[in-house]
């Protein structure tokens, strides 16, 4: 992997393309929306978000509960975090992560543009629907 000198940090290429793709703008979509999908889009991240509704749980539990490593566990936290799904909080020597209400916040009242529109169409439908049946044939 390469690596480039950037903000007197060594960061890889790779970490470099991540952050330009997440900072493209979907039509009509905010890049926090678009972040907070692209992490959904992982079936391993939907799993940890369903064990977190439960309340926080440290990574080791998590790991537990999967069926996928520790350190895989970690990755797709951090992307989870990066999106605004998750927290992480320290206790003792312990970091607990649990559901950020803001990130889901953020794809519900995205997904509530497409059920405004969908309302709207039906009722444009049902009022067609009686003027054409008002009508006498």
């Amino acid at each position: 992997m390469a690596r480039v000198r950037h903000d007197r940090a060594s960061v890889s290429l790779d970490e470099r393309l991540t952050t330009a793709y997440r900072s493209f703008r979907l039509t009509g979509m905010s890049v926090s929306a678009s972040a907070v999908l692209d992490a959904l889009g992982d079936a391993n991240r939907r799993a940890i978000l369903e064990r977190l509704t439960g309340g926080p749980l440290a990574v080791g539990v998590l790991a537990d509960r999967l069926p996928i490593s520790r350190p895989a566990v970690s990755q797709h936290l951090r992307v989870l975090k990066e999106a605004g799904l998750v927290t992480e909080s320290s206790v003792g020597t312990r970091r607990l992560y649990r559901i950020d209400s803001a990130g889901l916040a953020v794809v519900r009242e995205y997904l509530d543009g497409f059920w405004g529109s969908a309302l709207d169409n039906f009722a444009r439908l049902a009022e067609a629907e009686a003027e054409r049946k008002e009508r006498p044939a």
